[in-house]
């Protein structure tokens, strides 16, 4: 386990990409993150590959210095995960109630990241996330309350 947080850079070498930069020690989480938000963003092509259909979407993820992570997706689908207690990313807190202070904190800074950066993918749908909140809820799906 990895007591703090370090830089994974979500970019494999290509072709113009010398090898030799994957033993970087950045890539090999021997360096800490900066203490500032790091947001991924991901919009969906050329990887992976067609059968990944949960990943063919457009997401934007935020991991930060409180060592919060959260990945949005469209129609309201997400990932929150505090790194702290669940540094295996073993609970989705996303669908939680009690959750949607920290969703509306970690979406605005995302927001202010993509005014910054011309990104216009998606605004956060609290109405589609409590949807499948509740959906969820009738799937008998636990902790949700």
């Amino acid at each position: 386990m990895v007591a703090s947080a370090t830089s994974r850079p979500s970019a494999a070498p290509t072709s113009e990409q010398p090898l030799d930069l994957l033993q970087a020690p950045y890539l090999q989480g021997k360096e800490k993150l900066p203490e500032r938000d790091v947001i991924v963003e991901w919009n969906g092509a050329p990887w992976p590959p067609k059968d990944m259909k949960d990943h063919a979407q457009p997401l934007r993820t935020i991991i930060t210095p409180e060592r919060w992570k959260m990945t949005l997706a469209p129609e309201g689908y997400g990932l929150l995960y505090n790194l702290k207690n669940d540094p295996d990313e073993r609970t989705n807190l996303f669908y939680r109630n009690s959750s949607l202070g920290q969703i509306r904190t970690l979406t605005e800074r995302i927001h202010l990241w993509q005014i910054a950066t011309g990104d216009t993918l998606m605004p956060f749908d609290e109405k589609a996330r409590e949807s499948l909140r509740q959906k969820f809820i009738q799937e008998g799906v636990p902790n949700l309350g």
